[in-house]
């Protein structure tokens, strides 16, 4: 894990947050963060193995990991997945899509 700036005043303990796209990059980073500040997180994102990896970090910083591996653009799926939860209190929606197609 890599060393990170400290926040001694940024503390969330007791709060859940949900990050969409939290299998790899910006969105693995944040859930971390907040995993760091003291939020349980619960990690959404369409692959399975990309999210094991995030919840291994956000447990190496004693914080609680839910994975749900889901398409977050079908409404059903995303809505299970909130369905689920008995609580939210921070939403990241984080995820995103690339099309490449030319611009005109």
């Amino acid at each position: 894990m890599k060393e990170r700036l400290r926040l001694p005043s940024f503390r969330l303990e007791g709060r859940v947050a949900l990050v969409t796209g939290a299998g790899n990059g910006i969105g693995a980073g944040i859930a971390a963060g907040l995993a760091e500040a003291g939020a349980d997180i619960v990690l959404v994102g369409r692959t399975l193995g990309p999210l094991e990896q995030t919840a291994r970090e956000v447990r190496a910083h004693g914080r609680e990991a839910s994975i749900f591996p889901c398409d977050v653009t079908e409404r059903s799926a995303i809505r299970s997945v909130i369905a689920a939860l008995p609580r939210l209190d921070i939403l990241v929606n984080n995820a995103g899509v690339s099309i490449p197609e030319p611009l005109l």
